[in-house]
């Protein structure tokens, strides 16, 4: 609302200006034109005043905004103080009667009305500088001063003398309002929302969209009720199916698909919703407090609290070329690029696959919306840890060596098309040759896990031994990444040689600099980071956290992981010394903010957030989901989607373990 709370007093509380207001700063015209007093600027000179210390048109314009006023017709009062009056005609009453609020002018200056006193003088606030820089004597940021009313020439009424009972504004709720007496043949109209704010309609389409919607033909509304709606100036009405940049929904707004079956809505909660026929449930952002959605210009779609500058949700697609939201016919919203690529949706995109992933010891895939699964490897073998080629044609994985011999390799890495056809062994060895120091001989080798280098040229391979190395603590492994090429004609070592638990999980950084490895197992480990360029490990987060099973996003600024924050959490369920039965979540770090956000699903068995990996846009995570209904018989490993913000989630695929998503389309 327009209006301060003690109107009809004959003063506004007399208080010392809040300088830190945006009245004063990025929502006052003068300030962002340069007219504001040098403080104000961060190198402490005015652009267009230099020194100066105040100036009366930027101060009046600022304080009686500072007061309650938020219409625009404000904003016509921007040339020098002696045209303010002149300014105001046919946008606001201007007499010789002054009142609380009112801008005072003076010959080449204005001040505002703080005060009406009985005995017929006033208080005014003022500001002012001296553009002669030889006479200074006038150059203030504020004071104060009582003077006749004769002092100024007029008095501009800002303020509407009695503002609308709440009740007449109230009823234009969900209504589209013009202003009464506009002649314009194209009227400007505003669409108002449940909580009284007005957006502008910037044309017919979206005015049919919203009258399609129960909202009535215009009402024309005088000044003083049209500024009793406050404008949210930038914010233009949304409706139809369909967000372009600056489009707006404030709560209780939505949009809907062409055909009417599915609707987006920002709840009266404050949290975002699509639903289908009847109002049934399909997707929801599990927020709350959002005030507005708004589809940005640099593209991201995203949820505000009104005043606060931090989104409370987002699509995160800032600067990826999208172009609009839409509510489409077949119950998906999604926010596409220029080409039509999903960016972020409430559904991942059929055909962002296919997934790899681990079923009875065999290698299998399935489309991203896990359809089509299908059975690559028929094999005896147990084989384990499907990991994509960059380009999306092959897929390498680790195959079991049944009855292997001591001083021998337990397992074999192996090649094989998308398809599944054309499986080979890659010659790799392991052996006291290529490990030195293991002379014990009853030393096990093993092909933990691997993944492939970020050029597609190599795989590699986390390998350990068991035993053989000197000053070894009892339990730990010998562990050693190696390079080797697809055919196996080229084998080296990368990195130092480690003390540990064996490697579980590792995924290499896309551009190439960094190695994120599990060291410990399924259960629980610790994260430690190979840096290629530095040649070292580091352990960036330390035994703080409990930390396992990361992967890195396709563009290398998110780390999704498993955590469980410390033993205390183990003595509180009972079970210490047991963290495969605990609950733990999956968080997903920005490296570039070093902020995270936490996702847990909502079961009452979960214990488990393994293999997690990217959808190629980003936006998606599948993992395996383990659970722990029974600690002697744990159900069989499921894959899980997840939206990368935690927003949903939903089954993929069940008795599916070790998901690996393709970098690129089938």
């Amino acid at each position: 609302m327009v209006f301060a709370a003690a109107w009809a007093s004959s003063a506004f509380a007399i208080t010392a200006p809040n300088w830190s207001s945006t009245a004063y700063r990025s929502g006052n015209l003068f300030y962002n034109a340069g007219y504001a007093p040098a403080q104000f600027y961060p190198n402490g000179v005015s652009p267009q005043l230099g020194a100066a210390k105040g100036n009366c048109t930027w101060y009046a314009h600022g304080r009686v905004r500072e007061l309650g006023y938020t219409g625009t017709a404000l904003n016509a009062l921007s040339g020098n103080a002696g045209t303010w009056g002149a300014s105001a005609a046919g946008r606001f009453a201007v007499d010789m009667a002054p009142r609380v609020g009112d801008v005072a002018e003076s010959s080449g200056h204005v001040a505002v009305v703080e005060q009406v006193n009985a005995n017929g003088t006033i208080l005014v606030s003022e500001s002012s500088y001296y553009v002669n820089t030889t006479n200074l004597t006038g150059d203030f940021l504020y004071a104060t001063r009582t003077v006749t009313t004769g002092t100024f020439l007029r008095y501009i009424h800002v303020f509407p003398s009695t503002p609308p009972p709440p009740s007449e504004v109230a009823k234009y709720a969900r209504h589209i309002v013009q202003l009464k007496g506009d002649k314009k043949k194209q009227k400007t109209a505003w669409y108002v929302s449940a909580d009284l704010r007005r957006l502008w309609i910037p044309d017919a389409a979206t005015l049919n969209a919203l009258r399609s919607t129960g909202a009535p033909k215009p009402d024309a509304l005088a000044a003083d009720e049209l500024d009793a709606l406050p404008d949210q100036k930038n914010f233009w009405a949304a409706a139809g199916s369909a967000m372009t940049k600056q489009r707006t929904l404030r709560r209780e707004m939505a949009l809907r698909s062409a055909n009417g079956k599915y609707a987006f809505t920002l709840r009266s909660d404050g949290n975002l919703a699509l639903t289908g026929p009847g109002s049934s449930a399909i997707w929801d952002a599990k927020v709350s407090g959002i005030d507005y959605l708004v589809f940005q210009k640099d593209g991201n779609l995203a949820g505000y609290k009104d005043g606060v500058a931090a989104a409370v949700w987002s699509s995160h697609t800032a600067g990826k070329d999208a172009r609009r939201f839409v509510v489409r016919n077949d119950g998906v919203a999604a926010v596409p690029d220029v080409n039509g690529k999903w960016l972020w949706s409430t559904k991942p995109e059929t055909g962002t696959g296919p997934i790899a992933f681990v079923r009875n010891n065999d290698i299998w895939t399935m489309k991203a919306d896990g359809s089509d699964a299908r059975r690559l490897t028929t094999s005896p073998q147990v084989e384990s840890a499907p990991a994509w080629s960059p380009d999306g044609r092959s897929i390498a994985f680790v195959r079991d060596v049944p009855g292997y011999p001591i001083n021998a390799c337990g397992n074999e890495v192996w090649l094989m098309n998308k398809d599944g056809s054309n499986q080979r062994r890659v010659p790799f060895v392991l052996g006291p040759d290529v490990m030195p120091g293991t002379t014990h001989e009853e030393t096990m080798y093993s092909v933990d896990t691997l993944t492939w280098a970020p050029s597609g040229k190599d795989i590699c391979v986390a390998a350990s031994a068991n035993s053989g190395y000197p000053s070894m603590a009892e339990g730990l492994f010998a562990l050693q990444l190696y390079l080797v090429n697809p055919e196996g004609t080229a084998q080296r070592r990368l990195g130092p040689l480690q003390y540990g638990m064996a490697t579980y999980s590792m995924s290499w950084r896309p551009d190439g600099a960094q190695i994120a490895l599990t060291q410990g197992s399924r259960y629980y480990g610790r994260l430690v980071v190979y840096d290629v360029g530095q040649d070292k490990y580091t352990e960036p987060y330390g035994w703080r956290r409990y930390m396992c099973n990361a992967a890195w996003s396709p563009d290398g600024t998110r780390l999704a992981a498993m955590v469980l924050d410390d033993d205390d959490d183990w003595k509180s369920q009972g079970r210490a010394g047991m963290p495969g039965g605990l609950p733990k979540h999956l968080v997903v770090i920005d490296q570039r903010t070093n902020t995270e956000i936490t996702i847990t699903v909502p079961h009452p068995y979960v214990s488990e957030y393994l293999h997690p990996t990217w959808s190629p846009d980003g936006l998606h995570i599948a993992c395996s989901y383990g659970s722990d209904r029974s600690w002697d018989n744990p159900d069989p490993p499921s894959t899980l989607l997840l939206s990368a913000d935690g927003t949903s989630y939903s089954l993929l695929m069940s008795d599916a373990d070790s998901p690996a998503w393709s970098p690129s389309a089938p």
